[in-house]
């Protein structure tokens, strides 16, 4: 298409430079109009054949199939900057420290406050659930470096990044120097159950929702990790969940966050 899109620029060239009214000029200017016709027709064919395959690749991904909508639509997110000030309840407050501890007040209040609103069926109790006697024990077992870079590979490769500054793409780069001390930081802390203080430290973004924009409620708050912390509890979550799905200890009823589990099946219920 690139060469096509060049001869057609060399023959739009040619008749430009021809004198009008003569026969080199008009077969020019034929010889133009058919190649504008060919190109456009093979350009069509091409997004066309280019879309199909996306959306094909992508059928099974509803998040990656709407980016590509987007993308055709021409949808690009604007990023939103913070207003001056801020509102609790009739005062206006400007100072940044102020506003990012009202923030952190209402962010850490939202569980609590859904919780409380949540209606504790009669009579119900998690032992109504959880009525098996377990006579298996769990015990984690020590990871190895070729499963660490596994599981490195497998991290979503992201810019963002948590308090440390590194990114799961940066992360990425400089895996191969780091799997043999992660490894053993990883199987120390299964063997001592302690995770260390600084992998629990996240970095809270509010990200603007709706409606007024200096009214804290409507914010919502995303948490990034530090990359390394992810390694941990991925490596954890493997162990758990295939040893929950072993021993069949999750109850049948619980759709979320499960394989091969979603809102249809819960909703077919």
């Amino acid at each position: 298409i690139i060469k096509s899109i060049k001869h057609k620029d060399t023959l739009y060239k040619k008749l430009k430079m021809s004198k009008p009214e003569t026969l080199e000029y008009e077969t020019l200017k034929q010889e133009l109009h058919s190649y504008n016709i060919i190109l456009r027709r093979s350009i069509r064919l091409a997004k066309i054949t280019y879309y199909e395959n996306t959306f094909h690749r992508y059928k099974s991904d509803i998040k990656q199939t709407w980016s590509v909508i987007n993308d055709i639509l021409n949808k690009t997110k604007k990023k939103k900057c913070f207003p001056e000030y801020f509102c609790v309840g009739e005062e206006q407050i400007h100072d940044k420290l102020q506003i990012a501890n009202q923030f952190n007040i209402y962010f850490t209040n939202i569980g609590p406050q859904l919780a409380n609103q949540i209606d504790q069926p009669e009579n119900l109790s998690f032992k109504s659930y959880l009525n098996k006697n377990i006579r298996s024990r769990f015990i984690f077992h020590d990871v190895t470096p070729d499963y660490v870079d596994k599981l490195v590979i497998n991290l979503r490769t992201k810019t963002s990044s948590g308090h440390d500054g590194i990114s799961t793409k940066l992360f990425k780069y400089i895996k191969d120097i780091l799997l043999l001390p992660l490894t053993i930081t990883i199987n120390q802390s299964f063997q001592t159950g302690i995770f260390p203080e600084l992998l629990k430290v996240a970095k809270v973004i509010p990200l603007y929702k709706k409606d007024n924009n200096t009214a804290f409620e409507n914010y919502r708050p995303i948490s990034l990790l530090v990359s390394i912390s992810k390694l941990f509890e991925r490596a954890m979550f493997n162990q758990l969940y295939e040893y929950f799905q072993t021993k069949k200890l999750l109850y049948k009823s619980q759709y979320g966050f499960r394989k091969l589990h979603n809102t249809e099946l819960a909703a077919i219920e």
